[in-house]
């Protein structure tokens, strides 16, 4: 059980700097408290499994950012307003209802190069 409560802490952690977000701004994200994202990154507790498919949809959508975008580009990408997103950053857009969804829609349109 140790094994997996560290592979998930690490999973948890690496996913959210690679998002280049705060433990406060990928909890606004997943919709938990900070201190739920601290206690899942220190190893202290698990993800209950609706938390897991929700992270599981965030890998999906970072596998795709990371198709689109270099790994040091994605933190700026998510951050900055986005005319295609009405001006509003990625990351607020995110942190919507099936927010992934509305992500994942733009960066094919990015990929395909269809005009946003």
């Amino acid at each position: 059980m140790a094994t997996k409560v560290a592979d998930i802490h690490q999973e948890v952690q690496e996913l959210r700097e690679a998002l280049g977000l705060s433990q406060e701004d990928f909890a606004r994200l997943l919709g938990v408290s900070v201190r739920t994202i601290s206690r899942w990154e220190s190893g202290a507790s698990l993800p209950h499994p609706l938390a897991m498919k929700e992270l599981a949809r965030w890998r999906k959508a970072l596998e795709h950012l990371q198709e689109v975008f270099k790994p040091t580009a994605i933190p700026q990408w998510f951050h900055q307003p986005n005319k295609a997103l009405g001006d509003k950053t990625p990351f607020d857009v995110a942190c919507g209802p099936d927010g992934d969804v509305e992500l994942l829609d733009l960066l094919g349109r990015i990929e395909w190069g269809i005009p946003s």
